[in-house]
């Protein structure tokens, strides 16, 4: 006579149960994995790109390129004129 307030215990189809609890397991976690890996692999990307950004700013590159687009519309417009 089980106890009261405690579930019986069935142990018919219990194997089968388990195994399709565990493949339903598997199917919820590939997702999940394949979203921790693209977002492991976007903050790789993330800090490689403010690396670059970084030692652009230290070149001094961002303000070469910005000097040389304006010079270029400056010389455009002396031509128009």
């Amino acid at each position: 006579m089980p106890c009261r307030g405690l579930p019986s215990l069935n142990l018919g189809g219990g194997l089968e149960r388990a195994r399709s609890d565990m493949s339903t397991a598997e199917e919820i976690m590939k997702p999940n994995l394949i979203l921790l890996l693209t977002t492991i692999g976007a903050t790789i990307y993330m800090l490689l790109l403010r690396r670059q950004l970084q030692a652009a700013r230290l070149r001094g590159d961002m303000y070469r390129e910005i000097s040389a687009r304006l010079d270029r519309q400056v010389a455009e417009l002396r031509q128009s004129l």
